[in-house]
């Protein structure tokens, strides 16, 4: 008789899901839509060239804060080899190795900065100054006296028209052609005058003692003749502030600069004046103390107000609120002309040049210049759909601030920062971060911390620190979207999960499933340790630096759905992954 063995079954086909290369962030509300590599909760983290996850490196102030005014301004300046920076109202400059200098006091907090013709200028929108490395003053006191008038006879007739009115300034020069007889020499009569300021006769200074200012009249009495020539005697008065405080308080009311040119014709356009939004004023020719009266620019109307400037190449971009406007330099000076109707700018403080590429944020998201300087709605690209689901939600829209650095773009709003990587065209977020303003130097990024006057660096891999916050653990998290392993109507059971870990990372493993929740954690390998601060729970005698994978059991049972989340908020530790793989079967359904 012949007995037929029974066989065992074959064992149920182990699958597998794995993500090579990790994305960015994603918060589009269509979450099963999202690719696989990408997150809908990333941060603190930043993707390498081969898609590895690793966490950002921390950032640490330089130095005791030297008040409770945050740093709303940061500009690099030769002439003290450091670093001038706002708290508040109040200008200070750093330099690597010391302590913050006070320079002085200006009134306001400053908005915008440049550096020209050897000085640094601020601006507040109440007031202009001028820093030269070792006075802050305000920069009408500087201010280019113009040469309005020439070749003017005796009685004020004849007169050559020079140099146009300076708009930042009280004073105009005139000079005189002299006969050797006459003694009393009148003034223009296109203004009223309140003083004499000095009389020059061949470059040289009269004394008081040598000529009589009559208090309200609009003539100067010599005591003695001068010989006759053209152009020998030079006043300088002053005139009424009826004429002057209105020109004067429209370039002290602008809140932001532009410097455009072509190298040594290089001018500087001022812009933000609350009483001209949509006007800009431009200096002569390397020299920001001259405004003339005649280069001033209405852009468009009042009620779409200039915002900001940007450069590309021999163009400057001039963002509006709900318009965009380019302004080349051709034979005939400079010429404005509309770009695009649709994108505006909605923040100063977002305009980027990334890679010669203009960028701003706008009411419908973050747009970049993509086109030409052709007048059509489709030069300005959207680049931030994925994540305008959250960043448009934010009231402080109007208060962003940017930087761009290594190539990349980032907006920061309180805290918090969304970082776009120009060349992987993926998007990050950052934590953590109080920042109120940023400064790129010497491929370094910096930034004044929003609640205390100080500056912050953010550190460089290996060095001591970068691993924190000024002292605080980075809080780490990448979380993947809720998938269904590419079968939506099968139960799954998870068998284990591998993890390819870079050297000293350490990670903790949570997942999700639409029946609950668990966590495990995945073992840290140190390769270089000292013995004062290591962890025998974490020691290995793996020598090599290779990444190593490490795979963990799970308690997943019986789901359709998975999310997993991979965080890392210890000290001093390292998260970077390059690798992410699960291995499941597929759940019998249950006989009923």
């Amino acid at each position: 008789m012949k007995v037929d063995m029974l066989k065992s079954p074959l064992e149920p086909e182990l699958r597998s899901w794995q993500i090579e290369g990790f994305g960015g962030l994603d918060l589009r509300p269509q979450r099963q839509s999202i690719e696989d590599g990408r997150s809908p909760h990333l941060d603190n983290l930043v993707i390498d060239a081969h898609g590895g996850l690793r966490k950002r490196c921390g950032w640490q102030k330089l130095f005791a804060p030297v008040g409770d005014q945050p740093v709303v301004l940061m500009r690099w300046f030769d002439a003290v080899q450091g670093l001038v920076f706002a708290s508040g109202s109040k200008i200070y400059y750093w330099r690597e190795g010391m302590a913050p200098v006070f320079v002085g006091d200006v009134e306001h907090p400053p908005t915008d900065s440049f550096v020209a013709a050897g000085c640094l200028w601020l601006l507040t929108g109440y007031n202009y100054w001028r820093y030269d490395g070792n006075a802050l003053q305000p920069a009408r006191d500087h201010a280019y006296v113009p040469l309005m008038y020439s070749s003017l006879a005796a009685d004020a007739s004849q007169a050559v028209y020079e140099e146009k009115y300076n708009m930042l300034s009280e004073r105009i020069r005139v000079s005189y052609v002299t006969d050797g007889s006459t003694t009393r020499f009148f003034f223009p009569k296109n203004y009223t005058y309140t003083a004499v300021e000095s009389i020059k006769l061949d470059d040289v200074v009269l004394e008081a003692s040598e000529y009589v200012y009559y208090a309200g009249y609009r003539y100067v009495d010599l005591i003695n003749a001068p010989e006759s020539g053209k152009n020998r005697l030079e006043m300088c008065l002053h005139l009424a502030s009826a004429y002057t405080a209105p020109r004067v308080g429209c370039i002290e009311a602008c809140r932001f600069a532009g410097v455009f040119g072509d190298g040594a014709d290089s001018c500087v356009f001022l812009g933000g004046a609350s009483g001209r939004p949509a006007g800009d004023w431009r200096a002569r020719v390397q020299d920001p103390t001259y405004f003339p009266e005649n280069a001033y620019t209405q852009i468009g109307w009042d009620d779409d107000a200039l915002r900001g400037y940007s450069l590309q190449y021999d163009t400057m971009i001039l963002h509006k609120a709900k318009t965009t406007w380019y302004r080349s330099l051709d034979g005939d000076g400079f010429s404005v002309k509309p770009m695009n109707d649709q994108v505006g700018c909605l923040a100063r403080g977002s305009i980027q040049v990334v890679e010669n590429t203009p960028v701003t944020l706008d009411r419908q998201g973050l747009f970049r210049l993509s086109g030409g300087r052709v007048r059509d709605e489709r030069n300005m690209e959207l680049f931030s759909a994925c994540i305008n689901e959250a960043l448009l939600r934010r009231a402080d829209l109007s208060r962003a601030i940017s930087f761009d650095y290594n190539g990349c773009y980032g907006l920061a709003l309180g805290d918090e920062v969304f970082v776009y990587d120009q060349q992987l065209q993926e998007w990050l977020h950052w934590s953590g971060v109080p920042a109120a303003c940023f400064l790129v130097h010497d491929g370094r990024l910096y930034f004044g911390h929003a609640e205390s006057g100080c500056l912050c660096r953010f550190s460089l891999p290996q060095e001591d620190g970068c691993g924190n916050d000024d002292g605080a653990p980075i809080c780490a998290v990448w979380q993947s979207k809720p998938t269904a392993l590419g079968f939506p109507d099968a139960y799954k059971l998870l068998r284990r999960l591998s993890l390819q870990l870079g050297e000293g990372s350490k990670v903790r493993i949570c997942y999700r499933t639409e029946r609950g929740g668990g966590a495990d954690s995945a073992a840290c390998r140190w390769h270089s340790f000292s013995f004062a601060g290591l962890d025998f729970a974490d020691f290995s005698f793996i020598l090599s630096d290779m990444a190593q994978t490490f795979v963990r059991k799970t308690a997943a049972r019986r789901f359709l759905l998975l999310q997993l989340q991979l965080e890392n908020d210890a000290a001093d530790q390292n998260m970077e992954i390059g690798r992410l793989s699960l291995h499941y079967q597929l759940d019998k359904p249950k006989v009923r």
